[in-house]
């Protein structure tokens, strides 16, 4: 997820610009590691995406992917049961 275009689709949704900023600085200050068995790998910036299992993770992720579900309803592809479309399950 490119942290920039989250940040657009949360000020289309208006939210505080004082929010907005404290998530811009969080973001900044992200890093992360990846640990796999008992090894776990240097700490490294994490210039996009969000948290796996974080608090805000499911909150900022779900005005982002809204877009994309909305232009695949608009589009009218994929699978209809009964005039509701069922194309993206999230």
């Amino acid at each position: 997820m490119n942290h920039y275009c989250l940040f657009v689709k949360l000020m289309y949704k208006r939210i505080s610009l004082n929010l907005l900023s404290v998530l811009e600085h969080w973001f900044q200050l992200s890093v992360t590691c990846i640990k796999w068995c008992d090894t776990g790998s240097d700490f490294f910036e994490l210039a996009c995406g969000i948290r796996q299992g974080g608090v805000l993770s499911t909150y900022l992720f779900a005005p982002y992917i809204d877009s994309v579900v909305d232009k695949v309803k608009s589009y009218s592809l994929g699978c209809y049961i009964k005039a509701v479309c069922v194309s993206v399950f999230l």
